[in-house]
Formats: C-alpha cells, sequence, structure tokens
C-alpha cells in the first residue's frame, strides 16, 4: 500500500523491527518506524541506493529518532555510490596500491579480490555498490 517492495519490506520487519518491538514489549501498531519507512527503506535496498548493512543502520537510527528514512540518509551521506566511473576510479587506484592482490587475482586466487574491494570500499568510505565493484574490478583485472 506505501509503494514498498513487499518481500524486501516483510524481510525487514520479520528480521529488523520484531525482535526491537518484542524487546520493547511493542506491538505493531505502535512501532516507531511506520510502514511508510519501511516501504521507503525497501525500495532503496531494491534499487541498490543503500546495502542491507546501511538499512540496519537507519532503522536503529530511526528506532531512536523517528524521522524520514531519506532525510537520514542524505544528512548522513549513506546512499550507495553506483556510479561507474567513480568506482572504476577507486578500483583502478585500488589495484595500483596492491599490486600483489591484483597478480594474485589474475593469476587464478578468486579469493585476492577480497583484499580489493575492501581497498575499494575503504577509499568509498563503504559507499560502493559491492556487486558493481566486483564487476569492475574482475572486468579491470581480466587478463588480455
Amino acid at each position: 500500500k506505501n509503494g514498498g517492495e513487499p518481500k524486501i519490506s516483510a524481510n525487514l520487519i520479520t528480521t529488523e523491527l520484531t525482535g526491537r518491538l518484542n524487546a520493547e514489549k511493542l506491538s505493531i501498531k505502535n512501532s516507531p518506524i511506520p510502514p511508510e519507512y519501511v516501504a521507503e527503506i525497501s525500495v532503496y535496498l531494491k534499487d541498490s541506493k543503500i546495502s542491507s548493512k546501511i538499512a540496519k543502520e537507519i532503522i536503529e537510527k530511526i528506532w531512536k529518532n523517528p524521522q524520514p528514512p531519506r532525510k537520514m540518509i542524505e544528512d548522513a551521506g549513506m546512499f550507495q555510490v553506483s556510479d561507474s566511473a567513480q568506482i572504476e576510479q577507486w578500483a583502478k587506484e585500488a589495484i595500483q596500491e596492491n599490486r600483489k592482490a591484483a597478480d594474485d587475482f589474475t593469476n587464478g586466487n578468486e579469493k585476492a579480490l577480497a583484499a580489493l574491494v575492501g581497498l575499494v570500499m575503504k577509499k568509498s568510505k563503504g559507499k560502493s555498490n559491492p556487486q558493481m565493484t566486483n564487476s569492475i574490478l574482475k572486468k579491470l583485472l581480466k587478463p588480455a
């Protein structure tokens, strides 16, 4: 009814809200997080504008200080970066700064990619879209 993604909204309710409601002996009707906020967060998750980790942080913050998710996410600068050019720049920097991991990945060690993804996430302050980051790194490291 509020325009949210049904499956994601249900997941947020069961994983993030129910425990908090039970701990404080509140009914869903008395939740400090109204349905429209859950719907909004679910759409951001679906559209990869935020990560599931950020969604949890936002729910925790809204629980303590109810306000619209968009305002909170914008004020905290928590929207994910999905700009491929920006992610590619961070990825190139990460490859230059960690040649060993780049070479290890190119030579078949799939786990070496994690070090590079971690470096991109550090450069982006955790905002780089993880799926795009993986994809771009693999493209940049693909043997010619």
